[in-house]
């Protein structure tokens, strides 16, 4: 079986197992050579043709792979997000997924969430740019591109592997922090779980999303729990919505020296 590692050339593969069988018997033939000059020779053309042969097979073999590797979808078109369209329970868990390489967010939401009491939705937001960032009627390939097939893909398989059900959602939009704050408004969701930003703080993160529910003009929207997952390190967790502010042993001192001044 030949191994194969990835290339400083772009997306090209390099047949190890073959390229050591290759040296190795070429070694071989260039000693024999200098005593066995047409036996080597031939033995040579031998070599490099089954050497093509294999190269070729396993190139043909990986397309294959690529082309048949990936689970297929129906797309459901649907105006509105919502509970019934989605086939969703009431209080369901949203996690956001961009990046088929970075899902560590959906592993810590998948290992946090019982799905017997608590649906999973994975969304990832499809950003909309230019003149379709306009259209109402936007195309099938317009939205579930080979990118989001690959992206899903990976999320089943990993909800497979773990045994919980998951329900795919992909959102049109020019503004990925609307569009989580929008769909987890709409279906009720009492968490929702995000990958770490490669130019935002977890923090800024948070705080972004909080501003961006302060923009939604509903007063029955819902407050949730916002957990930012970065790539390394410990999970953090904000309320996004009213809550009581969180105060540190100092700023309880400086309150109630304050009380006590004012009294």
């Amino acid at each position: 079986m030949a191994g194969t590692v990835q290339s400083p050339l772009g997306n090209r593969e390099l047949p190890l197992g073959i390229l050591v069988v290759l040296v190795i018997l070429l070694a071989t033939g260039v000693t024999n050579l200098i005593t066995k000059e047409v036996a080597t020779i031939s033995g040579l053309i031998f070599t490099a043709a089954f050497f093509v042969l294999f190269t070729v097979s396993e190139r043909t073999a990986r397309k294959k792979r690529d082309a048949h590797g990936m689970d297929e979808f129906q797309l459901i078109r649907q105006e509105k997000v919502d509970l019934q369209s989605l086939a969703v329970r009431p209080a369901p868990v949203l996690v956001t997924v961009r990046d088929f390489k970075k899902t560590r967010n959906l592993e810590v939401a998948m290992s946090e969430t019982d799905t017997a009491e608590h649906d999973l939705v994975v969304m990832t937001a499809h950003i909309m740019q230019g003149t379709r960032a306009g259209y109402k009627d936007i195309d099938e390939e317009h939205l579930f591109t080979e990118y989001e097939q690959l992206l899903f893909t990976n999320v089943v398989a990993r909800a497979e592997k773990l045994g919980k059900p998951v329900k795919l959602l992909t959102v049109p939009s020019n503004d990925p922090f609307a569009a989580v704050v929008n769909v987890a408004i709409r279906l009720g969701c009492v968490r929702v779980y995000m990958g770490g930003s490669a130019k935002l703080s977890v923090t800024a993160q948070a705080r972004l999303l909080g501003k961006t529910w302060e923009r939604v003009h509903d007063p029955d929207k819902v407050q949730f729990d916002l957990v930012v997952v970065p790539d390394v390190g410990s999970p953090k967790r904000f309320q996004i919505g009213a809550h009581a502010p969180e105060l540190s042993p100092e700023d309880i001192e400086l309150t109630h020296s304050l009380w006590l001044e004012n009294r």
